[in-house]
């Protein structure tokens, strides 16, 4: 009986679009980050700096970065930003933040807000692929995630150099090149 009721609770939400808007609150950040679709095939987590988005798993803008997913279901897309500039660009995320909090039960959110300071090379776009995912049994109405970014110099930024791109610190090759600094 408890299997029924189960089974009965995940139709009753499959087709159910919760919508989600990915925000950003910037803090000494010259750029703007916007949301991308991806590929299908795109690796979580995959990090670059490349001088234009043809060829890479960066396909179209996601207008206002509004998202719709379904419960039980992941998305994947990606962060970008671009360096107009003739130098790099140093910057950091803070823990994002949902809002209303009491709709995020069940919402898991693969970002940026890892403890990583970021470079944005000059005249250069940088993207992260990311995540997100909702749970068999969320039942939010929505939300909005928000990311504050800071910009930093590039003597913090060293100090807190993505590790993935230092050898004998583990597998971390989903990151991919130019991870971080």
């Amino acid at each position: 009986m408890i299997l029924i009721q189960l089974l009965l609770s995940l139709l009753s939400h499959a087709d159910t679009q919760i919508p989600i808007k990915i925000n950003w609150n910037y803090k000494n950040a010259s750029f703007e980050m916007k949301s991308y679709t991806v590929n299908e095939k795109s690796v979580v987590w995959a990090t670059n700096n490349v001088s234009k988005l043809e060829g890479t798993p960066v396909l179209s803008v996601i207008p206002d970065s509004k998202l719709l997913l379904s419960p039980n279901r992941r998305k994947k897309f990606a962060l970008v930003a671009y360096n107009p500039t003739a130098k790099p660009i140093y910057f950091f995320a803070a823990p994002h933040t949902a809002s209303p909090s009491e709709h995020s039960l069940g919402f898991k959110f693969k970002c940026l807000c890892m403890n990583h300071a970021f470079k944005i090379e000059p005249k250069s776009y940088w993207y992260r692929v990311v995540e997100l995912r909702l749970s068999p049994s969320y039942s939010g109405a929505g939300m909005t995630v928000t990311h504050d970014i800071i910009g930093i110099d590039a003597e913090t930024a060293g100090k807190f150099k993505d590790l993935s791109q230092t050898k004998g610190l583990g597998d971390h090759s989903s990151h991919g090149t130019n991870a971080g600094l």
